[in-house]
């Protein structure tokens, strides 16, 4: 009789534990609160990498980022910390970043601000050219770029300075609009005696 009733309580502990872990109660999941730098996006990206591709499957450019949020609302994207990536070839390349960007224009249109760089960078060499300047207005369909803000250019043999400047990444050509002065570095010579 008493093992009877040992079974008996045994065999309730086991239902019993195994009814708690079968139905036990559901937690809700912890949300977590993202800020976003728009009102109401629809979503948004973090460490997004987007390439573009002309019509023979050749790699025009790479745009990066390290967070994006976008409005359908308001048809713009914001992008934190930009970085894109113009003229991959054997050649070399130029790389556009600064600290803020927005694509507009259903992504054609692409305006990078504060702390704007790009760089010209040869294969297999140092940083050869470094433009910086306040804001950037980029046009992915052209490749080409434009501001009207203060613009300085960096070189191993010149250093320019201007207001103004429009960038043609295939043709690689950059004008300056106005106020331009530049400033060459001379390189001497030494001869070594024999």
């Amino acid at each position: 009789m008493k093992r009877l009733r040992l079974n008996r309580w045994l065999i309730s502990i086991v239902v019993l534990a195994m009814l708690f872990l079968v139905f036990k109660p559901e937690q809700s999941p912890n949300l977590v609160v993202v800020e976003t730098t728009i009102p109401d996006s629809d979503f948004f990206m973090e460490d997004i990498v987007i390439h573009q591709f002309d019509e023979n499957g050749l790699q025009i450019n790479t745009l990066a980022a390290k967070r994006m949020e976008h409005s359908s609302n308001l048809d713009v994207s914001i992008l934190q910390k930009p970085l894109i990536t113009f003229g991959k070839s054997a050649l070399g390349e130029w790389r556009l970043s600064s600290e803020h960007g927005k694509l507009l224009d259903k992504s054609s249109t692409l305006k990078l601000e504060n702390n704007v760089k790009i760089e010209e960078y040869k294969i297999n060499q140092p940083l050869q050219t470094e433009i910086t300047t306040d804001s950037l207005l980029i046009t992915l369909e052209n490749n080409s770029a434009k501001t009207d803000d203060k613009v300085f250019v960096k070189n191993p043999h010149y250093k320019t300075e201007g207001i103004g400047l429009a960038i043609d990444f295939i043709e690689q050509i950059f004008t300056l609009k106005s106020d331009v002065s530049t400033q060459i570095y001379q390189t001497t010579i030494r001869k070594t005696p024999l």
